[in-house]
């Protein structure tokens, strides 16, 4: 069933037709207009499974359509957009060409693994059992061909090392003909690079930590100064609030201490003027007061104002004194 010549006269139509509808599909892919091409593979593909089963088409085309619509699965999920990928994450696929094939094509098998390494993320959530399927897959290759060799150098040099499971694919190559020297020696470079990587990226892992401590220590630091600063302000702000409290009472007494002051001066300077005064009127003082005391007997005390009289006196002095 290689070619569409083993193709019953009835069947020739309709490999004819899913034909041209596949290379309508390749046409649009290659064109970039992903969305009708998918959702005409995506046909094909359901419809080829029993088409190929009741032998209408040929297992040329039957390989290519499964390629074309792994191929614009890879492409779509690397490109983030939405697209039904159920059947490879299901196994679907795997168990559908389980019932077809003992051996399943190894040409199937190198798209099928290309798009899982190369969408490991969304397609590989656990490594585990990815990679047991792989192994029986690898292992059970029995014969040489062009698509054999490329899906074991996809095995050996791509997923593997992803995985670093070196030793299985240093093993692969001990233990096939397909390999030469050259491919030993590229595997160790591939392992040599990948511990490099490996070691650079954890160099930057330790630098990118010490960074952040450094950072985290400044913040600190500078946490630290404007708490200090702020105690400072609040201590400044505290000692203003308690001077603004007392400064009326020292005002108070600053002004209580000046008038003190100035009637101290003026004391002395009344207490100069009438030592002078009297220094130069003392004859005169002494005859008023003589003349104070005669009046005495002539004067009833009771009627007569005493302090009046005195003052009288005294600016009678005043102003003899003047004359």
């Amino acid at each position: 069933m290689d070619t569409s010549v083993t193709l019953s006269p009835s069947s020739v139509n309709a490999n004819k037709t899913m034909e041209t509808n596949y290379k309508l599909a390749l046409k649009l892919f290659m064109n970039k207009n992903h969305d009708k091409s998918f959702s005409l593979i995506h046909q094909l593909y359901q419809d080829s499974f029993i088409q190929y089963q009741a032998n209408s088409i040929s297992e040329n085309l039957f390989i290519k359509i499964i390629n074309l619509y792994l191929i614009e699965i890879g492409v779509a999920l690397k490109e983030k957009q939405l697209v039904d990928c159920s059947d490879l994450t299901s196994n679907s696929l795997i168990n559908k060409l389980g019932k077809i094939y003992e051996r399943i094509p190894s040409e199937i098998l190198y798209n099928y693994h290309l798009v899982f390494v190369s969408n490991r993320d969304t397609l590989i959530p656990d490594k585990h059992p990815y990679l047991t399927q792989l192994k029986s897959q690898y292992m059970n290759l029995h014969q040489r061909g062009k698509y054999n060799d490329k899906f074991l150098k996809l095995v050996v040099f791509e997923i593997l090392p992803i995985f670093d499971e070196f030793a299985a694919a240093q093993n692969i190559i001990s233990h096939s003909t397909t390999f030469t020297e050259i491919d030993w020696k590229r595997l160790q470079d591939i392992q040599m690079n990948k511990s490099e990587i490996k070691h650079q990226e954890k160099l930057k892992k330790e630098e990118e930590v010490r960074k952040q401590q450094e950072e985290l220590k400044k913040q600190r630091q500078l946490q630290s100064e404007s708490n200090i600063k702020y105690k400072s302000i609040k201590e400044i702000q505290k000692q203003y609030a308690s001077e603004s409290v007392t400064s009326p009472v020292a005002t108070t007494t600053s002004d209580s201490n000046r008038s003190l002051s100035e009637l101290r001066e003026k004391l002395v300077y009344v207490t100069n003027l009438l030592k002078g005064y009297i220094k130069d009127n003392s004859l005169i003082i002494i005859v008023v007061l003589i003349l104070l005391f005669i009046s005495k007997r002539f004067i009833n005390i009771k009627k007569v104002n005493l302090k009046e009289k005195i003052i009288d006196t005294i600016k009678m002095a005043f102003k003899f004194s003047y004359l």
